[in-house]
């Protein structure tokens, strides 16, 4: 229980993930005509249950390479199936949560789907800069996409300036984060 509270900390810091959060569902509302209270709140629960377990998929993936890079994180130095565990619970948590909008559930499953193939066949193509600063902000439109759904009544329009801008932001972030001096080496 400890080493997972010591990655939660490590790896979740309110400062940066509380406004992540609220800018995900903030983007999602927008995104649709109308909505109710118990739906906003369903939609970021499904915004916190995705970005937590597309994280910890993140730093499951990348265990090998932050042996080297960042040797003391606690995933690196951690049991990893408690881990898996807590994924495939994040994962199924997320699907439950949007199993109440057919479209919120088939989009789900896509986004998971698509992250597979994306750590399966693409990543291994794909240069360091290029998984980091485009393919892997990609995630963030989805999180978008499927809280928007799950909300009902989306507006196309809306979704689609709401998906490129989330798109921005977090290839933005990714940038802003990492010193000149980084990139190019470990996330």
């Amino acid at each position: 229980m400890r080493t997972m509270a010591a990655y939660f900390q490590e790896r979740f810091s309110l400062a940066v993930f509380g406004p992540v959060f609220i800018l995900l569902t903030v983007a999602a509302f927008g995104s649709v005509a109308n909505t109710t209270g118990l739906r906003l709140a369903v939609a970021l629960l499904l915004g916190i249950a995705l970005v937590v377990q597309f994280r910890l998929w993140d730093d499951l993936e990348d265990r090998n390479r932050d042996r080297a890079t960042h040797p003391t994180r606690v995933l690196v130095n951690a049991r990893p199936e408690p881990f898996r565990i807590l994924l495939l619970v994040l994962t199924a948590a997320a699907v439950a949560l949007s199993a109440g909008e057919q479209a919120a559930l088939a989009a789900t499953l896509a986004l998971n789907t698509a992250g597979w193939c994306a750590y399966r066949l693409a990543r291994r193509r794909l240069s360091l800069n290029g998984w980091r600063f485009g393919l892997l902000p990609l995630k963030y439109p989805g999180f978008v996409t499927v809280m928007a759904l799950s909300l009902g009544d989306v507006i196309p329009a809306r979704l689609a300036v709401a998906a490129a801008t989330t798109y921005v932001c977090a290839s933005g972030y990714e940038l802003l984060h990492d010193s000149p001096a980084r990139i190019g080496g470990a996330s």
